[in-house]
């Protein structure tokens, strides 16, 4: 082999095992990727209003919102409240609930599944989905008449602040939508 063939030889070699060098630094594990999550995490609270849809006329009522925001590890957890302030006979009944849940990454990396349910004994299935600023929490249930429920919390970052927009459709049926803005409290 001549001495100019061995040269380029050695430069191809070379050259091959710098781009490949650069291709695994690329892949590097040590240099975590960001979890799509984290501009949301953190605690955050706020008030808003919620609309009954149908029946004779609209209801519309206050509330006061909470929610938190947790990673762990490549999961995440949402905890939500609401206070529901109705007024029944000129009296303010307060009704508050809440929900806590943990989801799970899929291999789509930008969805989310929350723990296995039963549809058919009653049980809700939730999963969560990140697009760009928004993080939208779903729900699903199946109705006693063997339709279903289906809910949507989408809380869309606003700088550090949360805007909330809720949705509920029964058999396709707008039921229940809500709004609020929430602020970061830590």
């Amino acid at each position: 082999m001549s001495w100019t063939r061995r040269a380029l030889t050695a430069a191809l070699i070379a050259t091959t095992v710098v781009a490949g060098s650069a291709a695994l630094a690329a892949d590097d594990p040590a240099k975590p990727e960001r979890h799509p999550i984290e501009p949301f995490v953190g605690t955050y609270a706020g008030t808003g209003v919620s609309e009954l849809v149908g029946g004779k006329q609209s209801k519309v009522t206050q509330r006061d919102y909470d929610v938190e925001i947790v990673k762990d590890g490549d999961n995440f957890k949402v905890l939500w409240s609401s206070i529901d302030f109705r007024v029944n006979d000129g009296q303010t009944n307060p009704k508050a609930q809440g929900q806590t849940v943990v989801f799970q990454p899929t291999v789509n990396g930008k969805l989310f599944k929350g723990p296995e349910a039963d549809l058919m004994q009653g049980q809700t299935q939730y999963w969560a989905g990140i697009d760009g600023n928004s993080l939208t929490v779903y729900s699903v249930t199946i109705s006693e008449s063997g339709g279903y429920i289906l809910n949507a919390w989408t809380r869309t970052l606003q700088g550090k602040n949360l805007l909330l927009a809720f949705r509920s459709t029964v058999d396709g049926n707008i039921r229940r939508t809500a709004t609020g803005q929430l602020a970061k409290k830590q």
